[in-house]
């Protein structure tokens, strides 16, 4: 990615993805924030119930983000899911989505397909490709 705050909300939400993964063999979507000061911080949204839908918890995210970029508390944030796709067209895959969003640049969305066998987790490498922008107007 252009600009390095992006890198570090990329790399601060796959590891968390990863370790949710590794821990609980799943994961809620969440979020990483960065204030103006580059301070990250995580962001979960809660709707009340025990399992929403992962769409009601992204659309909270979202929200929240926009508030917060509204406001000058975030200079950047990423979502991070877990999603499937298709690499080749046709296979579906299961991959960790990251979102990443900077006020001063093109948002960009990274997949970092895994595979479990016996427990394990086996990942591939990252596609990444344009995103529309959500978060910061402008």
């Amino acid at each position: 990615m252009a600009h390095p705050d992006m890198d570090a909300l990329l790399d601060e939400g796959l590891q968390t993805a990863i370790h949710f993964l590794e821990k609980n063999g799943e994961f809620f979507p969440f979020g990483v924030t960065m204030a103006p000061d580059g301070s990250l911080a995580h962001a979960q949204g809660y709707t009340g119930d025990e399992c929403p839908p992962s769409q009601e918890v992204i659309d909270l995210l979202l929200r929240g983000f926009k508030t917060g970029a509204a406001s000058g508390d975030y200079k950047s944030t990423a979502l991070i899911s877990d999603v499937r796709i298709s690499l080749d067209g046709e296979t579906k895959s299961d991959a960790i989505s990251v979102t990443v969003e900077h006020f001063d640049d093109q948002p960009v969305t990274c997949f970092l397909p895994y595979t479990k066998s016996n427990g394990t987790f086996e990942f591939g490498e990252i596609v990444a490709e344009r995103a529309e922008r959500r978060v910061f107007d402008g």
